[in-house]
């Protein structure tokens, strides 16, 4: 606990310089990039626990800030993971640019999703799919080897509207334990 909270402190303590550039830069629409680059960010929201909420880090806490950084930084393309529904309707209102392709496992709570966003203007969606991380790639919610969740990866396949050349972006969360499922 003494470790998870001391980390926490240190990556606040990084992020104060950020904090006035993420707010001042918000309001502005990401600018795309030059044209044979894309620009991504990849980043694991953490869903809403009660558990953070309890301690001030809940989705409730951080979401402004969520938002705001991933505005700042005027990426083409945003790769998300642990995204639960919140968050997603949260980040769909405050990033209204984008699109979005989002897969989650089956179930009946909120289960964390992966979700890419991609910018409207740049790109057109041609295709989109995702499998499971598993011995069943295409059984949703399939887990194998030693993961403690079943993982999943979603991938769009779009095309750039200027150049007209097409790309595909994936997107995955792997397992935090399981040494054999990230070796797999």
């Amino acid at each position: 606990m003494k470790r998870r909270r001391f980390l926490k402190h240190l990556g606040l303590a990084a992020s104060l310089p950020w904090l006035g550039r993420a707010a001042s830069a918000a309001p502005e629409i990401p600018a795309p990039a030059a044209a044979a680059s894309h620009k991504i960010l990849t980043c694991n929201v953490r869903g809403d626990l009660a558990a953070d909420a309890r301690t001030g880090d809940g989705w409730a806490d951080r979401k402004e800030l969520c938002s705001d950084v991933m505005r700042a930084q005027r990426a083409d393309l945003i790769c998300l993971q642990e995204c639960q529904r919140n968050n997603l309707q949260h980040l769909k209102l405050r990033l209204p640019e984008f699109d979005t392709f989002a897969l989650s496992n089956p179930g009946p709570t909120s289960h964390p999703v992966n979700t890419i966003f991609f910018s409207r203007a740049r790109y057109e969606l041609l295709s989109a799919g995702g499998f499971w991380l598993s011995e069943k790639p295409h059984v949703a919610g399939s887990k194998s080897w030693d993961t403690s969740y079943s993982r999943l990866v979603n991938w769009v396949h779009l095309k750039e509207r200027r150049s007209e050349k097409e790309l595909r972006v994936w997107n995955t969360h792997l397992d935090h334990l399981g040494r054999v499922a990230r070796q797999k």
